[in-house]
């Protein structure tokens, strides 16, 4: 049994707080994910997105765009843009990450609990990569 953080922690001291909480509940988690990107690869990916308003279903207008552009595919709903998929916003949380959770890479690396996921394929490849990581990880325990 485990549980999976997407976004935390997201700082050292995050991190800290996490490991005080498992071991007050003694809880010891055995690996800690990190899906690796290029920076380029990754700002084409959430400029590009695009979101259904009514199913949360997702496009990207590079890479898997919808057949009839703005329209979900799906169920026909408007897709919408989010304000936060811009370059200048992209580039501000790039420049957070570098600062305050890149240190979290060494940190996991040090204690022998980071694995590194190349998720630079598709997603359904990066999906593939993930529940072997996961399995394997799961059969080791």
């Amino acid at each position: 049994m485990g549980f999976v953080f997407d976004g935390f922690p997201r700082t050292l001291a995050q991190a800290e707080d996490l490991e005080r909480i498992c071991r007050l509940h003694e809880f010891d988690y055995t690996i800690v994910l990190h899906m690796v990107v290029d920076p380029d690869l990754l700002m084409r990916r959430l400029t590009g997105r695009r979101i259904c308003k009514a199913g949360g279903h997702i496009y990207n207008i590079y890479d898997r765009p919808p057949k009839v552009s703005g329209t979900c595919d799906l169920d026909g709903s408007e897709l919408i843009h989010r304000p936060d998929d811009t370059e200048p916003v992209i580039r501000g949380r790039l420049r957070a990450y570098e600062t305050q959770t890149q240190p979290l890479v060494d940190y996991y690396k040090g204690q022998g609990l980071l694995i590194e996921v190349d998720a630079m394929a598709d997603a359904d490849a990066v999906t593939a990569a993930i529940a072997k990581t996961l399995d394997r990880a799961e059969k080791e325990q």
